[in-house]
């Protein structure tokens, strides 16, 4: 008996051998059909569907998928004990969370003419989100001054904190982590300290970099600072947060027209929408950590280099998509020739091969030498040897205020 799931697409990536290589956020179709509520779809679990197909042959394995068609950010129908592709099977929900190898028949494209489909884009229709008030400015703009930047061992996957001299968390950037068919890639030891004073800035709405929220919750409890969703259709996971998030009144917007938000140590900006592409249609955050003098440290997410506009010399760097590739003609930063470290954050025997070696090089040719790597030295700390480094490091939990 084959089991039926509707998968919404968060992420394709093509490499350099041309396969594809898509992930779906997904529901059963029991669930959606007895989805009597937002309230009731967003308490089942979370199914993480992989697949990966040769490029030039994308329309013999995606049904009815018109011609020069998007597939990221549509709607899809996937069946499973099917006998036409290999998948990987990952419920997030699930104690153990131990992806399954299964087969699935041909995923089907469902196209806005569907009913099925219009009654899932009524289930998931992103609510309006509230833009960032004046009392969150003036909240954000008494932060007490950073010291250093953790890109912390997730795995295939973002999260980078900064903390203050006491080694306090006063931001995290993004909070995501392994999934899927990279699951194997996450360390055990994921130990983070939640103080309520801290807030979440979200590069973009990628899974990998959100989705360790399912295993830590009280980060729910912080302000999350995310980029607009725009036009994009969202999936379950999409939607779990963000309810939960607006529960507590904890989601605020920085839109594309705001662009900016300052303080004395801290920016984050809102980039230019790039047509559907969430890489570079999210925020990126500057830091300027009084650290012997001034050292500044750029945390991109995903988005490609040439997109940031940078308006003084880089110490520190966690490198773009996991060093993978951004886009064609890339622009590198070049790094302070007198002091830099660049961290590359990603998981053992990720199927995308991160980090690629061009883009390496590319980064290395920028003055980029000075490198760490989230598999080889764990957490990475910007600069090395602070006492913020030592003091997180004896942090084991932080009472929450």
């Amino acid at each position: 008996m084959k089991e039926v799931y509707y998968g919404f697409s968060d992420q394709v990536l093509t490499d350099s051998g041309g396969k594809m290589h898509i992930r779906f956020d997904s529901v059963s179709e029991d669930d959606i059909n007895n989805a009597s509520s937002i309230d009731k779809i967003i308490e089942k679990d979370s199914i993480i569907i992989d697949i990966t197909v040769e490029k030039e042959k994308i329309h013999e394995y995606i049904l009815d998928l018109p011609k020069r068609k998007r597939i990221e950010n549509r709607w899809f129908k996937i069946s499973r004990n099917g006998d036409d592709l290999n998948a990987i099977f990952h419920n997030c929900n699930r104690a153990q969370n131990i992806p399954e190898n299964i087969k699935i028949c041909n995923p089907r494209y469902l196209a806005p003419t569907e009913d099925i489909f219009k009654k899932i884009l009524k289930i998931f229709k992103c609510p309006d989100q509230k833009t960032i008030p004046k009392a969150l400015e003036n909240e954000i703009s008494i932060t007490s001054d950073p010291a250093c930047v953790k890109c912390v061992n997730v795995g295939q996957g973002n999260c980078n904190i900064i903390l203050n001299e006491e080694g306090c968390p006063l931001y995290y950037y993004d909070f995501g982590c392994r999934i899927g068919r990279d699951a194997k890639s996450y360390p055990i030891n994921d130990d983070f300290c939640f103080p309520s004073t801290a807030f979440v800035v979200l590069s973009h709405w990628h899974l990998d970099h959100f989705i360790n929220f399912k295993k830590h919750p009280d980060v729910l409890k912080l302000k999350w600072i995310v980029p607009p969703l725009g036009q994009y259709s969202i999936g379950k996971t999409h939607l779990e947060l963000i309810y939960n998030l607006m529960e507590n009144n904890n989601l605020f917007l920085l839109d594309n027209q705001r662009q900016r938000l300052n303080t004395k140590h801290f920016e984050i900006l809102s980039l230019k929408k790039w047509g559907t592409n969430k890489n570079n249609s999210g925020l990126v955050m500057f830091i300027k950590l009084p650290h012997e003098g001034s050292f500044n440290v750029l945390l991109p997410g995903d988005a490609s280099y040439k997109h940031i506009p940078l308006g003084f010399n880089l110490n520190g760097l966690v490198a773009s998509h996991h060093g993978g590739r951004t886009c064609k003609n890339d622009k590198f930063p070049s790094a302070c020739p007198t002091r830099n470290i660049i961290a590359y954050s990603y998981g053992k025997d990720n199927i995308y091969k991160h980090p690629i070696q061009k883009v390496v090089e590319n980064l290395e040719n920028a003055g980029w030498r000075n490198r760490y790597d989230t598999l080889v030295n764990g957490d990475i700390y910007i600069p090395q040897g602070t006492n913020a480094e030592k003091n997180h490091k004896v942090i084991k939990v932080y009472k929450q205020i």
